[in-house]
């Protein structure tokens, strides 16, 4: 299933396939995130998978991307000016989640 098959069906939770990723995402429950991007799987890390499915649907949606333990996907998104997201009770460094820049409309 595709995000946009996974969008229309008003699913509430499901692993998608785009082209090169594997994602697991759920309708967010937080105030002004319209989905959480759980976890995300590259068929190929680091050959742009990621940023075609970013570059396509991030500025119709703001996405929350869960407990990052990937550096180097931390600072990619720092990099696309998301914002990290304070985690409670988390050791600093251990769990990073982040927001992406713009408010839901």
């Amino acid at each position: 299933m595709t995000f946009e098959e996974f969008k229309a069906l008003r699913l509430r939770n499901q692993w998608l396939r785009e082209p090169g990723l594997d994602l697991y995402v759920r309708r967010s429950v937080r105030k002004g995130i319209d989905f959480d991007l759980a976890n995300l799987n590259a068929d190929e890390p680091g050959q742009g998978a990621l940023t075609r499915f970013l570059d396509r649907y991030d500025a119709q949606h703001v996405f929350y991307v869960e407990c990052i333990h990937n550096p180097r996907l931390a600072a990619y998104l720092a990099r696309r000016g998301y914002l990290l997201v304070p985690t409670p009770g988390a050791p600093h460094g251990i769990e990073t989640n982040m927001r992406s820049p713009h408010e839901s409309a």
